[in-house]
């Protein structure tokens, strides 16, 4: 693992490099001042050497990735809770750092800073690109008590960000152990294989890139709802509220197996007509839908149905026809 020294060296090098590549440009001046924070909050913690990064406890504010955490779905409020790694490997002209990772015991998010003077040309050659997202190969393992895990990644594909300019990509990959809480303490071990665009080329570039991080669940950030309503044997289980990620875990019967029909909305304080809601997995008879902590404010409102109920013209989004078609439903009021 770097040092703070190094990890100080590098973001200073790389402050140098934006500012003079972004003179010009008057948007980079909101990029400079959160990567100049970041120097400062590293700088700032090289008096105390003596423990080791993990021992620290330092939460990193105003990092690189602050600036861009606004745009992604999983971000929520990233920046306050994330802690600095600060590792990057290089192989085939490309240098990928592992900047900050955290995991609230449900869910783990990792920030990447990916950077290649082949990325220039491969924006160049294809215009249809996607600018939120970066494609990736790989494996993401958990390995405690001589147990190996493999992840799952959810919401979009690859790692979600953005090109900080035509050479450098900055942005967070969000995985889960499915229904499965993380331990308290884990090795964190990262391969990737190759990393390219999202586009109308799919141009990928090879490598090997690997990362062992010690990690640890901070789950005294998360509070569980136990909600347990239940109608016709439709169940809102419980809510699990982490400073990035809300969970909502239910269960019902075996009746949608092979089918798309069982939903769950959700709706809040902050979007009362839309689905709050990003992505869902259900199994037979259990499964959860989860929501970026950022889309609540302090009201969430559940609703299960079944979609099949719906009548022909209905619109299947509309809080109306949801409200009127509901099993069972909840209002949960966050703290």
């Amino acid at each position: 693992m770097k040092t703070y020294e190094q990890m100080a060296e590098s973001v200073l090098n790389r402050i140098k490099i934006y500012e003079e590549e972004k003179k010009e440009n008057k948007k980079a001046v909101r990029i400079g001042t959160a990567i100049s924070a970041a120097a400062i909050v590293i700088i700032m913690t090289l008096f105390n050497l003596s423990l080791p990064v993990y021992a620290r406890g330092i939460p990193v504010i105003g990092k690189v990735f602050a600036y861009i955490q606004d745009n992604l779905d999983f971000a929520g409020f990233y920046s306050k809770y994330a802690y600095e790694v600060g590792e990057d490997a290089e192989d085939n002209g490309v240098r990928i750092t592992l900047s900050e990772v955290y995991c609230d015991g449900y869910n783990l998010f990792i920030s990447y800073l990916i950077e290649s003077d082949k990325f220039t040309s491969m924006l160049k050659e294809d215009d249809g690109y996607s600018k939120s997202q970066l494609n990736y190969y790989g494996k993401n393992l958990v390995i405690s008590n001589d147990e190996t895990k493999e992840l799952d990644g959810f919401g979009v594909t690859g790692i979600e960000g953005k090109f900080i300019d035509e050479k450098t990509f900055a942005g967070v990959e969000t995985l889960s152990l499915g229904n499965e809480l993380f331990p308290d303490s884990f090795q964190l071990q990262i391969s990737v294989s190759a990393v390219g665009l999202i586009g109308k080329k799919q141009d990928m570039i090879s490598g090997k890139w690997e990362f062992i991080i010690p990690t640890e669940s901070k789950k005294e950030d998360v509070v569980t709802y136990d909600v347990g309503i239940t109608e016709n044997e439709h169940t809102i289980d419980k809510v699990v509220v982490s400073p990035v990620m809300i969970t909502v875990y239910t269960s019902y019967p075996d009746l949608y197996s092979g089918t798309v029909n069982y939903r769950v909305m959700s709706y809040s304080d902050i979007s009362p007509t839309d689905d709050v809601s990003v992505m869902g997995e259900f199994a037979a008879t259990s499964g959860y839908v989860k929501i970026p902590r950022k889309r609540v404010g302090k009201d969430l409102y559940i609703y299960v149905m079944d979609a099949s109920d719906f009548d022909e013209g209905e619109k299947m989004y509309d809080r109306d026809a949801v409200e009127k078609h509901s099993i069972v439903s909840a209002h949960i009021n966050l703290q």
